[in-house]
C-alpha cells in the first residue's frame, strides 16, 4: 500500500485487456462498471513482481523493527504460506499465489535480513496474547451474509434476494456490486443498488445521460416485482456497446441490472443477458437465508495437550490439517497450560 503497487497496476491497465477494447466509456454509468470490473475480475489476475515484493517486505522489516516488534514472525507467516500452497485441493493455485510470488524466496531473504541486521530481537515484542485475543469472534473465510454463490446463483440472505449468471462466467462478489464476465471477457453483467427513488426514475435517468442512445423505457413486473428498463447503446473511445439496463424495486430498494457486449457480439449474448436480468427473485431458501459465517474462537488451555487432543475436546468445523495451520501448528505439536489456541467454530452448508 505505502509503495502503491496496485495504483501502479491498474493505472496500467485498460478495460481492453478484458476483452471489451472500451477505454473510459462515456456514460457515467457504465464508467462506473468499467472501474469495478477492472478492480473485481482484473485485479485477481495482476501478478506483482518480485521487485514489488522485495519492496513491501523491506517496509514490513523496517515497520516491525523500528517499532520494536520481532520480525522473525514475518518467517512464520511465509512458512504457513507455503503450506497453504502445499495443501490446495486439486493442485489448484490459491488466490493469494494468484497475485503474489511463491513466498520460499521471501522466506530465506527475510531470514537472510534478520542474521545481516546483527540485532537480538529475543527481547522483541511479540503481543501475541493481545493479538490473539483481537481475533476472537473474527469472520474466518468469507462471510455468507454479505452474499454468496452456488454454481452461477447468488445468493444474499441479508438482503433476501437471488440473481442468477450464465454457467460458464466468471464471477465475482464485491462490496459494491456483483459481477459477471463472459468466457470470451466481451460481455459483462453487474447487480448494485441504486439511488432512485423508483424503478422508472432509474431507468429515466440512465438513458438520459450522455453518451446513452436507447428505446424506449418501458415497466412491467418479474417476480412479483415491479421493473423498468430499456435496452440501450453507448459508444465508448473505442468500440461501440449495447446492452440492457433493468431497475428493480424490492425490499424497500431499488435495485440496478446491467448487461452489455461490444455492438457486434449483442446478438450472441442478448438472450444470456435477458435471462439474467430477469431472474432477480425473492430469496425463500431457507438454508440460505440461515447461511452464518465460521468464526475464530479462542480457548486458553487449562492444562497441557496436542492439538489434535485439543480438537477432540473443542471440535472445529474444519479439518485438523486446515486447524493446524490457522494455528501454525502440527496435529502433535503440544500446547502448555495457558497457551492460547485458535478454534474455528460456527459456519452452516452454504
Amino acid at each position: 500500500i505505502t509503495a502503491r503497487h496496485s495504483a501502479a497496476q491498474m493505472s496500467r491497465q485498460q478495460l481492453a485487456q478484458l476483452g471489451l477494447g472500451v477505454g473510459v466509456i462515456l456514460a457515467p454509468q457504465l464508467a462506473d462498471f468499467a472501474g469495478l470490473a477492472s478492480a473485481g475480475l482484473s485485479v485477481l489476475f495482476l501478478q506483482f513482481s518480485r521487485d514489488n515484493e522485495r519492496q513491501a517486505d523491506d517496509l514490513g522489516f523496517a515497520y516491525m523493527t523500528n517499532s520494536g516488534y520481532d520480525p522473525r514472525g514475518m518467517v512464520d507467516v511465509f512458512e504457513m504460506l507455503n503450506r497453504v500452497s502445499g495443501h490446495q485441493e486439486g493442485g489448484g493455485i490459491p488466490n493469494w499465489l494468484s497475485t503474489h510470488p511463491d513466498p520460499g524466496d521471501r522466506q530465506e531473504r527475510i531470514s537472510a535480513a534478520i542474521s545481516a541486521s546483527g540485532r537480538d530481537f529475543s527481547n522483541a515484542r511479540e503481543a501475541k496474547n493481545d493479538y490473539m485475543r483481537r481475533l476472537d469472534g473474527m469472520v474466518y473465510g468469507d462471510n455468507p451474509r454479505d452474499g454468496f454463490f452456488r454454481d452461477a446463483l447468488f445468493l444474499h440472505p441479508d438482503l433476501e434476494f437471488q440473481f442468477r449468471f450464465p454457467g460458464d462466467w466468471t464471477t465475482v462478489n464485491q462490496s459494491q456490486a456483483v459481477l459477471g464476465q463472459s468466457p470470451n471477457q466481451d460481455a459483462m453483467l453487474q447487480l448494485t443498488l441504486s439511488d432512485a427513488t423508483d424503478a422508472m426514475a432509474g431507468a429515466q435517468s440512465f438513458v438520459a445521460q450522455q453518451g446513452v442512445t436507447s428505446g424506449q423505457v418501458t415497466s412491467s413486473t418479474i417476480n412479483g416485482l415491479r421493473v423498468a428498463g430499456a435496452y440501450f447503446s453507448a459508444q465508448s473511445d473505442q468500440t461501440p456497446l449495447r446492452g440492457m439496463v433493468r431497475f428493480v424495486e424490492y425490499g424497500g430498494r431499488v435495485y440496478q441490472l446491467l448487461g452489455f457486449s461490444v455492438e457486434a457480439q449483442w446478438t450472441a449474448y442478448e438472450q444470456a443477458v435477458s435471462q439474467a436480468l430477469s431472474s432477480f427473485a425473492q430469496l425463500t431458501d431457507q438454508s440460505a437465508l440461515s447461511a452464518q459465517p465460521m468464526r475464530i474462537s479462542i480457548v486458553t488451555m487449562d492444562r497441557s495437550m496436542t492439538l489434535r487432543q485439543f480438537n477432540e475436546r473443542y471440535p472445529s468445523s474444519v479439518p485438523l490439517e486446515e486447524l493446524a495451520m490457522v494455528n501454525q501448528a502440527e496435529a502433535y505439536t503440544a500446547f502448555a497450560e495457558g497457551d492460547m489456541v485458535k478454534r474455528i467454530v460456527g459456519g452452516t452448508n452454504q
